[in-house]
């Protein structure tokens, strides 16, 4: 009987994460091998992955990616120009913590969107917040190899080109 009031005590703590694992761990034989602070530990982090997990599901789910993509996916034998060397860079967290925003330009078709999307999953995974817009026809702000002009001084109504870009935004 204490286990099920421990149980409850844990999911009135909102702790689910904790009362899963509590409850999985006491349905084993094995957890009575367990010290005290060997099963407590087990199931704190058991806590700590459930949330870490909600986490990033809130974060993808928030980000809106059109398809599922991931930086480890990319397929650099297509010939899109795409360079390996740049992609290694935006792997890695300067940008992020930076809170850059990242342009992609090119003519239709050569995966854009998946890139976008692939790196949006990166800033998820490091429990960061993006944004993906898709900038088509957007022919003010991608023809200009300056610094981007912010969203508001583009045009409502973008003329249709055969340029096409995604902007990922923190």
């Amino acid at each position: 009987m204490l286990n099920e009031q421990t149980l409850q005590t844990l999911n009135a703590l909102k702790l689910f994460g904790m009362a899963r694992s509590f409850a999985d761990k006491i349905a084993h034989p094995c957890a009575a091998d367990l010290s005290h602070p060997e099963f407590f530990g087990l199931i704190v982090q058991d806590e700590k992955t459930y949330r870490d997990n909600l986490r990033l599901r809130r974060l993808l789910a928030n980000a809106k990616l059109k398809q599922p993509a991931c930086l480890e996916d990319i397929d650099y034998r297509h010939p899109r120009g795409l360079n390996k060397q740049t992609i290694l860079e935006l792997s890695s967290t300067d940008w992020i913590t930076r809170h850059d925003t990242v342009l992609l330009t090119g003519p239709t078709g050569v995966g854009k969107s998946y890139l976008a999307c692939a790196l949006g999953n990166f800033a998820a995974r490091q429990v960061t917040p993006c944004s993906i817009y898709a900038l088509h026809g957007c022919s003010k702000c991608c023809s200009n190899p300056k610094p981007m002009a912010p969203i508001s001084k583009c045009s409502p109504v973008w003329p249709r080109s055969n340029c096409s870009s995604s902007m990922i935004s923190f």
